[in-house]
Order: structure tokens, then C-alpha cells, then sequence
């Protein structure tokens, strides 16, 4: 769809235009990194091992075929100087990556030591689970667990480490409660979640808390189908709710919400499309979110699955 990122430079100001680029995905692309030269120079363009301290790790598995003027994983015109740096990126391992870059009028890109398979595939995680982009070394020192102990092994030291776990807490700050993570608060969160606590348990306790009974301005149910479901619940769904809340509690009427089928089809959605870059088939649907398997444990399991390795 489109162009992923778009850097144009027709000023002829290049000793002033630059650009530090890592650690984006251009999987949904038809051009993944379109840059446009003065005729002469493009500015100082760094998406890995250039000057400007790019570590790389832009993903470009996506890209296999022949590049065209319409679809690349990088475009290049109207530059003629070597002002184009793209090392330790992710390229499909079975194409050069100087067959996926083209060029108008311009030249060829620093393109060498691209990601290796088993870098690719910890890159990704390092990109989406942790949110920044992994050194060299970082990758590399991965490697030899990926070897003796396998993906599944990787997935799981990394999706649960502290780093990843206090990003889950941050996004559960700030999608319940509109604020950012307080110190003590995300430790104390990280800390249960490392202790063996679920993602359905935390999202239970943020649901409950006064905080986010204190800043919602509808009713509590209603909050649950737009906030967890994202959508709105029609009046006979609202009613079947409220009828028991005095039952069960505001912790019962929210784990109905959480563990739903419907919310747990709607989070095997986004882990697919943003993981796989494709929505589950019926199949893959159904076995997932019929498991037993909570949500952080679903998320290893489409991690470790042998696409995500090669088109992560």
C-alpha cells in the first residue's frame, strides 16, 4: 500500500538534509523507502551503518520479486554520490537485495552485510516486542540459544523478559487509565507478571481499579464492549450484563469480557496481522482461541510458528 517513507531532497542543500532510519517494517508496502536526489545528492541518508549511527534492522522480507519503478524495497533517484547507506537490514533469504532496489539516474546503494535468517528473525521481536532496534551484538549473542534450544525457547526468553513485560504494562497505563506508568506501579506490575501472573489478570486489575471506574463516562459494561471489544453494546447485551453484576462482581463481569471469545479472536487478529502481516485462517482461528492457552502464551505460539521465522 503506497510508499512506506518518503525522503526527498530538492533544495541542493545536501551538507544539511539527512536522515537516520532502523528498525521499521515495510511489509504492507509497494515501495518501501522511496529517497529522491537534487539530481546530484540525496543528503546523508543512514539506514544502517552510516554516520549518522542507524543501526539497520529495517525489515524488507516482504520484498521478493525483481525491483520495478512500482514496487521496491528501496527507490533511489536522481543522486549520483554514495550517500546512501543501508547495511544489516532484513532481506528475503533467498534474493539479493541489490535485486530489490531500484534505481533511477542514481547509484547503487551500500547495501553489505545484510541480516542473516536466524538476526531477521530476532530483529523482528526485537522491533515489535521491545520497540527498538538490536545491536549487532545483541542479535548475535542470541544466535546460539536459537541453535541449541529453538524459536520457542528464543520467543519465550524475549516476550517475557522485564524490557517486554513493562512495555505491555505501559500500553495497559495508557489504554485504561490515559496516563503513562508510574515507577512503582509498573514494577510492581512487571514484578506479578514475571511471578506467574497473566495478561488477563493484569488487565482484570486495571479494569477494576477506582482509577479506571473514576474516569469512564458511561456505564461500567458498556465501558467493557467499547474499550475491550471496540465496539458498542446493544441494549439487550447491556441487560444480560447488568442483570448478574450484583452476582458476580465488577471481576466477574470484566473476565466475561476478557476471556470472550470475542476478545480472544480479535487479539489472534492483531497478533496475526502484525506478526505474519496476514488474518488467520478459520482453522488457525478456531485452534487458537478455542485453547487453553492464555493471552501472553498465544502470542508465543504465533511467534514460534516456522512463517513468523522466515517472514517475520
Amino acid at each position: 500500500m503506497g510508499v512506506g517513507m518518503l525522503m526527498a531532497m530538492t533544495d541542493g542543500d545536501a551538507a544539511h538534509y539527512s536522515a537516520s532510519v532502523e528498525g521499521n517494517d515495510f511489509h504492507d508496502n509497494a515501495i518501501g523507502v522511496l529517497i529522491t536526489g537534487d539530481g546530484t545528492h540525496a543528503g546523508n541518508i543512514d539506514m544502517g551503518g552510516g554516520s549518522l549511527g542507524s543501526k539497520g534492522g529495517n525489515n524488507f522480507r516482504s520484498f521478493t520479486a525483481n525491483a520495478s519503478a512500482s514496487h521496491a524495497a528501496i527507490s533511489i533517484g536522481f543522486t549520483q554520490s554514495g550517500s546512501v547507506m543501508a547495511t544489516s537490514n532484513m532481506f528475503d533469504n533467498n534474493i539479493m537485495p541489490s535485486n530489490v532496489v531500484f534505481l533511477n539516474n542514481a547509484a547503487i546503494p551500500n547495501l553489505g552485510g545484510p541480516l542473516s535468517t536466524p538476526q531477521s528473525f530476532i530483529q523482528a521481536m526485537y522491533n515489535e516486542l521491545l520497540g527498538r532496534t538490536g545491536s549487532l551484538a545483541e542479535l548475535n549473542g542470541w544466535v546460539p540459544v536459537l541453535t541449541a534450544q529453538g524459536q520457542a525457547a528464543v520467543v519465550n526468553d524475549i516476550l517475557r523478559s522485564p524490557e517486554s513485560l513493562g512495555r505491555i504494562v505501559d500500553a495497559f497505563y495508557l489504554r485504561f487509565l490515559g496516563r503513562q506508568s508510574d515507577t512503582s506501579g509498573r514494577t510492581s506490575w512487571v514484578t506479578f507478571l514475571q511471578n506467574g501472573g497473566t495478561e488477563e489478570q493484569l488487565e482484570n486489575a486495571f479494569l477494576t481499579s477506582p482509577e479506571y471506574l473514576g474516569r469512564i463516562n458511561t456505564d461500567f459494561v458498556q465501558s467493557l464492549y467499547l474499550n475491550i471489544l471496540g465496539r458498542t453494546g446493544s441494549a439487550n447485551e447491556l441487560a444480560g450484563w447488568n442483570n448478574i453484576i450484583q452476582q458476580i462482581g465488577l471481576a466477574g463481569i470484566a473476565n466475561g469480557f476478557i476471556g470472550s471469545a470475542e476478545n480472544r479472536s480479535i487479539t489472534l487478529d492483531t497478533y496475526f496481522q502484525t506478526f505474519l502481516h496476514r488474518p488467520p485462517t478459520t482453522a488457525e482461528s478456531n485452534t487458537f482461541v478455542n485453547s487453553s492457552a492464555d493471552l501472553l502464551s498465544m502470542e508465543g505460539l504465533v511467534l514460534s510458528l516456522p512463517e513468523y521465522f522466515t517472514n517475520g
